[in-house]
């Protein structure tokens, strides 16, 4: 008798109430672990079996006999057994028949680390077979009524009419419904219902099998996430006893047909960035289409390290609205790439159309604020928050999705907890005079441009970076890579603190750069006139604008407050990403309520 159907995926319920008993031990025989069905089918508690008993001592004389003597040598050669037919003492002594299958469970290095065994009860399994049987019969004397009855036919053409009406609902997709009971075609009836039935059981195992999948994908990510911890590791060893592989060579422009890596054909360009090219790619194994990242030079030690850590931190997020990393690698040629879930949309810069267009822009802010707050959860900042970093899929009047993109510069804390002191702001004197200066000849006509700019100029007196301007030093960890008085990311979007160094950045400083965009998408304009970099240089007190609830109409004032607070220039003061996500959740649904029905 097959055990009633769990509704829910929950892998572990679908373990513990499994129709045959699952036990797992050690490969001296200790039980590790044994199922619910396995316990109420012995009467054991599982403290009473866990880590207390070998698997054996709970069979007869002669089952354990075998058991040692026949299915432990099968296992050790062929790593699997499959129906034996043994007996299991219970907890009141009596023996119960079963049919055992086991396997064994490797580690990594091939080495036996458990063993898995399925037991079936026997008279339970010879009853299914007798079931069976008679089913077999019942159809076969169906048959046999069948042709006896053809003067019935009429009557029986009515009732295969509704039984067709019922495979039609089965082909449509409809499992919920039982199929009728026809009296002329009472087995047909039943058949047509154990199919339904079977199907409807096919379909719930194929929800277990994305389980399965969901599972195995994990995997993925972990792999992905362990190979670019290893690039990272190798480019450092490498750069740091070979220093000619801190020169870049520029990488050539892959034109359709390129195979890359013996296992991707380019299809064609999606975009250019200034960490590389995205290629359509399709994986020759399938046919499956791809985004294949690929790095503007052959790699330097700086360069392959921040690209390895762009997949390693794709890896580790999961969300809907990140894309989805399949590999990544570093070719014999030395071309790295990343492969990635293949977008087809525009950006959100591309919509300027729609800019001031608040119906438009919450559920796209929405959805990013919600996606910045899962990625600061995981402890990483982006760093380079901007409209041309979100793509955005779906047509006219169909529901959007946003995708927030490009990693290349983002920033893995230490901890929950970091924190970052920054420098004060110069005073008046010979500092602050070059302190803005530098910025401003650097980065007033690039202000919408990415930069990464390490210069020496923005060193801040607490600097102990050694060496020449730009030298990088080998014994920082993969997370320790940009220089106090570097400037990554996009000026216009950046928040003021960054203008002492990127590595003051936190996730407060994402929500600056989100609270530029969200005014420019939602107004139009730009906040500022000028990068907030150059405006903290002069001083403080300089970030002066317009509030977002006198510009922007169709916004509730909570959330114009809540996007002006973004602009703080006391990072203290700004709200989170969780907060933002929370504020556009209520103006949404307050929106949804007050809209009049159709």
């Amino acid at each position: 008798m097959s055990a009633p159907y769990v509704r829910d995926d929950d892998p572990e319920q679908i373990y513990e109430d499994a129709p045959c008993g699952y036990v797992s031990t050690r490969p001296d025989g200790v039980i590790v672990r044994a199922n619910r069905t396995f316990l109420t089918l012995t009467g054991f508690h599982a403290d009473e079996l866990t880590d207390k008993r070998r698997f054996s001592t709970l069979l007869t004389k002669p089952g354990a006999l075998l058991y040692e003597t026949h299915c432990a040598p099968l296992l050790r050669l062929r790593g699997s057994v499959s129906e034996i037919a043994l007996d299991v003492v219970g907890r009141d002594g009596e023996p119960l028949p079963v049919l055992l299958n086991a396997r064994v469970k490797c580690d990594s290095h091939g080495a036996p680390e458990l063993l898995r065994i399925a037991l079936l009860s026997a008279p339970t399994r010879r009853k299914y077979e007798r079931e069976l049987k008679q089913a077999r019969e019942q159809a076969e004397a169906a048959t046999d009524e069948v042709r006896r009855h053809r003067a019935l036919a009429e009557r029986q053409l009515a009732e295969l009419h509704t039984l067709l009406e019922a495979v039609g609902r089965l082909a449509a997709g409809d499992l919920e419904t039982p199929i009728a009971a026809a009296p002329c075609q009472a087995e047909l009836a039943a058949a047509l219902e154990r199919m339904r039935q079977d199907v409807h059981r096919q379909f719930h195992a194929l929800i277990e099998r994305n389980v399965e999948v969901e599972q195995l994908n994990a995997e993925l990510r972990h792999q992905i996430e362990q190979r670019s911890l290893l690039m990272i590791e190798l480019s450092m060893n490498a750069a740091a006893s070979s220093p000619g592989l801190r020169l870049a060579e520029e990488q050539p422009h892959l034109v359709e047909g390129t195979i890359l890596d013996r296992r991707y054909r380019i299809v064609g360009v999606c975009g250019r960035g200034a960490m590389g090219t995205v290629y359509e790619a399709e994986r020759l194994l399938d046919g499956r289409r791809f985004a294949a990242k690929v790095l503007a030079v052959k790699p330097d030690f700086r360069a392959l390290v921040r690209f390895a850590r762009e997949a390693q931190l794709l890896a580790r997020l999961r969300h809907p609205n990140l894309l989805t990393i399949v590999d990544v690698n570093v070719t014999a040629d030395r071309t790295a790439y990343i492969i990635m879930e293949l977008v087809r949309g525009a950006t959100l810069a591309d919509h300027r159309r729609h800019y001031g267009d608040a119906g438009f822009m919450l559920p796209i802010l929405h959805q990013i604020a919600d996606v910045l707050a899962a990625v600061h959860d995981a402890g990483v900042i982006h760093r380079d928050l901007k409209p041309s970093n979100v793509l955005i899929e779906g047509d006219e009047g169909a529901p959007r999705r946003v995708k927030l993109v490009d990693f290349g510069v983002s920033r893995l804390l230490a901890g929950p907890s970091e924190t970052i002191e920054p420098p004060l702001s110069p005073g008046p004197g010979e500092q602050a005079d070059a302190l803005f200066s530098a910025l401003s000849s650097n980065l007033r006509d690039r202000a919408h441009a990415p930069t990464f700019s390490p210069t020496p100029f923005l060193r801040t007196p607490d600097d102990s970076t050694t060496g020449s301007p730009g030298s990088v030093d080998e014994s920082r960890s993969p997370s320790e890579l940009t220089q106090v008085g570097a400037i990554l990311g996009t000026p216009l979007y950046m928040a003021p603190e960054l203008a002492w160094g990127a590595k003051l950045a936190l996730p407060s400083s994402d929500v600056f750069s989100f609270g530029v965009a969200a005014h420019e998408v939602l107004t139009g304009i730009a906040p500022f006139d000028e990068p907030p970099l150059i405006l903290a240089a002069r001083g403080p007190g300089r970030l002066t604008f317009i509030p977002l609830g006198l510009q922007s109409r169709g916004l509730s004032s909570a959330l114009a407050r809540t996007l002006d607070r973004c602009l703080c220039e006391d990072a203290a003061l700004r709200p989170s990403a969780r907060e933002l996500a929370d504020a556009f959740a209520l103006a949404l649904r307050t929106t949804a309520t007050a809209s009049p029905g159709p």
